[in-house]
């Protein structure tokens, strides 16, 4: 009995631990894809603005 609930233990932190990593990849994707959106936008505002000099 010892043993079992051991071993389920063990399985119950290896998940915490995938699922960890996962939300820490989904919140840097996220970070990133914000951060690229606001580059790109800004970009586009500057074109802009160039476009609107000339």
């Amino acid at each position: 009995m010892g043993e079992d609930a051991t071993q389920h233990q063990r399985e119950q932190t290896r998940n915490l631990c995938i699922e960890d990593s996962c939300t820490d990849k989904l919140g840097l994707s996220l970070v990133l894809l914000s951060f690229s959106f606001v580059t790109l936008l800004s970009c586009l505002l500057q074109a802009g603005g160039q476009a609107k000099e000339k």
